[in-house]
């Protein structure tokens, strides 16, 4: 068979070859889908099956940002537990929070979501061992009497918050609290952090 005779036998082969491909990758997925929706060790969990099968539905949902409403309608329909996509479960109960988050739970391995180039350096991503060394470090930040001694600097932010607000009712005109409380937050945050306010109660500004 000469080149010019064969040339044809390949190009007519290349969308076989690409629908057998595509074929195989759908029924790959598919069956993986089923898999994780009825036969995974957290098939038992409730939620929507149909997100199990195509994770890319609870993708769209947090690329159009209704993830955390759908969530909602989800486990008021579910209840506590919900399952929706193929690793991923939520909770609603205060005793899910401890187990998962409690320092005195080392047997519950985290979550490693994201790849890091030093995890032990991140309390949130590093082992037991490195996340107790780095909670030593920190943890007298947020004792009792640490947080304590920080009270006189958040009361000087709460009055300021005070003062602002009343001048916005004086002015009877409509005003959205939450970007207030947004910027006090900053302000709070910044001084403790920074050791300097970020001027948002000062000139009004949304950091």
């Amino acid at each position: 068979m000469t080149l010019v005779s064969y040339l044809p036998l390949r190009i007519g082969s290349i969308p076989q070859i690409f629908i057998s491909v595509t074929c195989f990758w759908l029924l790959f997925h598919l069956g993986r889908g089923i898999y994780q929706a009825y036969f995974s060790p957290l098939h038992r969990v409730p939620g929507p099956k149909l997100w199990v099968i195509i994770p890319i539905i609870p993708n769209i949902k947090i690329l159009l940002g209704t993830i955390d409403q759908d969530l909602r309608q989800l486990h008021r329909k579910y209840g506590n537990a919900v399952r929706w996509s193929p690793d991923h479960v939520t909770f609603t109960t205060s005793e899910a929070w401890k187990t998962i988050y409690g320092h005195k739970h080392g047997q519950f391995p985290k979550y490693n979501s994201s790849e890091q180039l030093e995890p032990q350096s991140n309390i949130l991503f590093a082992d037991h061992a490195n996340h107790a060394r780095i909670r030593r470090g920190v943890s007298h930040a947020f004792s009792p009497k640490a947080l304590a001694e920080q009270e006189p600097l958040i009361y000087e932010y709460v009055d300021k918050l005070v003062w602002r607000l009343s001048d916005v009712a004086e002015s009877r005109m409509p005003t959205e609290m939450g970007r207030w409380f947004h910027i006090a937050s900053f302000d709070i945050v910044g001084d403790l952090t920074f050791g300097e306010s970020l001027g948002g109660l000062d000139n009004n500004e949304l950091h």
